[in-house]
């Protein structure tokens, strides 16, 4: 079921971009009801970070997996969620410069 989210995740971000996607979308796609997603997963966000920790876990050879200790994608994630966190912090000056610089049109 976890994959099935993270495969449905992935395609949905992929064909409408990341703020555009829905929950909703994310579980029908996954053929699975809203609860069942939140029973997996808290938040769109968390569902991003995950399917990127695997994308990264499949970057590592197979034969160098068994040395990539869990601390390292425990470590990765923390590090994304920071990440995250802080350009949601600076969204609104990033908009205001861009906007400024006439590269970015408010669509909101």
């Amino acid at each position: 079921m976890r994959q099935s989210l993270l495969d449905a995740g992935r395609s949905i971000i992929e064909e409408v971009g990341f703020k555009a996607a829905t929950i909703q979308q994310i579980a029908d796609r996954a053929d699975v009801s809203l609860g069942t997603f939140f029973n997996y997963m808290e938040t769109k966000e968390q569902l991003l970070r995950e399917i990127i920790a695997e994308q990264l876990a499949q970057s590592i050879p197979e034969d160098h997996q068994s040395h990539a200790p869990q601390c390292a994608r425990d470590l990765v994630a923390s590090n994304l969620n920071e990440q995250l966190q802080a350009f949601v912090a600076v969204r609104p000056l990033l908009q205001l410069g861009l906007l400024h610089a006439g590269v970015f049109s408010p669509v909101d």
